[in-house]
């Protein structure tokens, strides 16, 4: 059962499913397709972005942003960001984030 590593926040009113990636979990496109909900996901907190590198969290960044477009998609960390996680691939994420994507402007 999935639903124990959900998170759901009520944003005016819609609500938004917010999990890490991996670990048993849906799969974040399928949700967007099936419900009207927003989705919040990113690279897991407790995996690359904690122990990896900036690379691999950068990495796992585009991953998921190259897969999830549209309105209702958010880019995240999972569940949290750990204390002990390391700030270079906090860094690497957002840069990841940030960076130009001319296929965003038709979702």
């Amino acid at each position: 059962d999935w639903s124990s590593d959900v998170c759901s926040s009520d944003l005016g009113h819609r609500y938004v499913l917010h999990f890490s990636e991996g670990g048993g979990n849906p799969d974040a496109g399928n949700l967007l397709d099936a419900s009207d909900r927003r989705v919040s996901t990113g690279p897991a907190h407790d995996g690359i972005l904690r122990s990896g590198t900036p690379m691999d969290a950068f990495a796992a960044a585009e991953n998921v942003l190259n897969r999830l477009k549209g309105p209702r998609f958010v880019l995240s960390a999972g569940c949290t960001i750990l204390l002990d996680t390391p700030a270079e691939n906090i860094d690497a994420v957002v840069r990841a984030a940030r960076r130009p994507r001319p296929d965003r402007d038709q979702a």
